[in-house]
């Protein structure tokens, strides 16, 4: 097989592997079930429901004025017990389907970029390879998520979580690309 046609496979398939750890680890306890949810919608259909859903009254919590206030921002509430972070979207952009496309589109890149990090580094033993990859997933989430536990209050469970996930997919990712791209 040519190697135009195996680096791309290999990047497809790092793709694919990519958004599958990423879409599994979404029930990882760090994950989603970490999330407190709070439904306050009129008909009780909140779409994201975690096992930590509350239920309040429609307009007890969130009113008309919060919805023109914070929706399409990113915002902080502060309260006499509580600061918060909110990022608000109106509900009719919520797309589950938008949301997984830009989870491919993301992986993807993430993939590419490996896939080149491989080529222009010319790696030819596995182990320097997968030291490069685990160490740059390491900085990069250690660099995004802990300035999100700085500032907006992010959980260091669900920080620690996404780290270790990240490198666990970058890992899986990076073996795929290696074995089918490998450099002579």
């Amino acid at each position: 097989m040519n190697s135009i046609i195996r680096s791309i496979i290999a990047v497809f398939l790092s793709t694919i592997a990519l958004f599958l750890v990423s879409a599994l680890s979404q029930f990882l306890p760090w994950s989603t079930p970490s999330v407190l949810t709070v439904d306050s919608t009129a008909n009780g259909t909140y779409v994201f429901a975690t096992p930590h859903l509350q239920k309040v009254n429609p307009g007890s919590l969130t009113t008309s004025e919060f919805d023109s206030t914070f929706s399409g921002h990113i915002g902080t509430l502060a309260t006499d017990r509580s600061f918060s972070w909110i990022i608000s979207i109106d509900r009719k952009n919520y797309s589950p389907s938008r949301f997984f496309l830009f989870e491919l589109v993301t992986q993807f890149v993430a993939a590419l970029g490996l896939f080149i990090a491989l080529r222009i580094f010319r790696y030819s033993r596995l182990k320097d390879y997968l030291l490069t990859v685990v160490g740059f997933a390491t900085l990069g989430g250690f660099a995004i998520f802990f300035t999100q536990i700085n500032w907006w209050g992010l959980p260091i469970t669900y920080g620690f979580g996404s780290i270790l996930n990240l490198v666990i997919g970058w890992i899986l990712a990076s073996l795929i690309i290696y074995k089918l791209t490998k450099v002579k």
